[in-house]
């Protein structure tokens, strides 16, 4: 800290060090701090009039104003050696990059080799998958002709059958009107059949699914089955339940403790009354022990005075 030789010489420098710093932060920064710290002319006139030690704000000031030179120079190092670095980093890359690019050539040569297997591969398999496709669409096309074929054929034995059937009441044949219900009732049951049947095989497909599902889920994390898992929820609610017990038996410990340290507070209370009231009686004891020899000899005197 600054020692002056003289007041007028203190007042003086605290002045002309109070206008320099009002005129260098007068709209701009405060030296040796970041940005947003901006005094101006009426604040800088506040903290003359308050008083504030001036020798100590000149000495801030400086301190602060060395701080800010030595961190410039610290940033102008690093800048250099960042610059350095970078600059050497540049260099090895462009050495790496000319090295590798044989390897690079090669790599590319390699893969499109493989490229080009894969795709010999994929045309060989589509053309091989679209022969089997043709093989089986003609199969299918084979057998649903087949289908609708003997279904005609069942239709027209049923149709003749029906017509030629007789009523065994009225030995009449069946009319072919109600004949040809019967058959417009028979071919909507068909379809709901189909229907039903198209039903349940998208059910039976998704039963699989789930039952997949379900048999992966049984398997948990390393083997961990579903049994062994409702196994150890079960141990660990006993577990829990035992806790709980704990808990209870220590709460009634904790009672417990508490009512005996206060019989224990009210025992040490009598027995502090108790041995001060017997120090009391040993005093008073004492004390009658002291005054009755004198007591028995003035009722002596007094008796010879009075001459009886």
């Amino acid at each position: 800290m600054l020692k002056p030789t003289s007041p007028t010489q203190t007042e003086e420098e605290a002045r002309k060090a109070a206008e320099a710093a009002a005129g260098g932060v007068v709209g701009g920064e405060v030296p040796g701090e970041g940005a947003g710290t901006v005094l101006n002319a009426d604040a800088v006139q506040a903290i003359v009039a308050e008083g504030v030690d001036r020798e100590a704000l000149i000495e801030s000031i400086k301190n602060e104003l060395d701080l800010k030179e030595k961190y410039k120079i610290r940033n102008t190092f690093l800048q250099n050696k960042l610059g350095e670095y970078f600059k050497r980093k540049r260099t090895d890359d462009a050495h790496d990059g000319e090295k590798s690019v044989a390897d690079q050539e090669q790599r590319y040569a390699n893969c499109m080799t493989a490229l080009a297997a894969l795709r010999t591969e994929y045309e060989s398999q589509n053309q091989s998958d679209a022969k089997i496709e043709s093989e089986y669409k003609a199969k299918l096309e084979e057998r649903s002709a087949e289908a609708r074929e003997k279904s005609e054929e069942f239709i027209k034995f049923k149709r003749s059958v029906a017509l030629a059937a007789e009523n065994s009441r009225t030995g009449k044949n069946i009319p072919p009107k109600q004949v040809a219900q019967l058959e417009a009732t028979d071919q909507r049951k068909d379809m709901e059949v189909v229907a039903v049947r198209l039903d349940h095989i998208k059910l039976r497909n998704k039963l699989k699914r789930h039952e997949q599902l379900l048999r992966q889920k049984e398997e948990l994390a390393d083997g961990l089955h579903l049994i062994d898992f409702e196994q150890l929820k079960i141990e660990n609610q006993t577990y829990n339940e035992k806790i709980e017990e704990r808990n209870e038996e220590l709460l009634k410990l904790r009672k417990k403790i508490t009512n005996i340290v206060q019989v224990l507070t009210h025992v040490k209370e009598k027995l502090q009354f108790v041995q001060v009231s017997k120090c009391l009686q040993r005093i008073f004891l004492h004390a009658e022990n002291f005054f009755r020899p004198r007591t028995e000899v003035s009722v002596a005197s007094s008796r010879v005075l009075t001459g009886t």
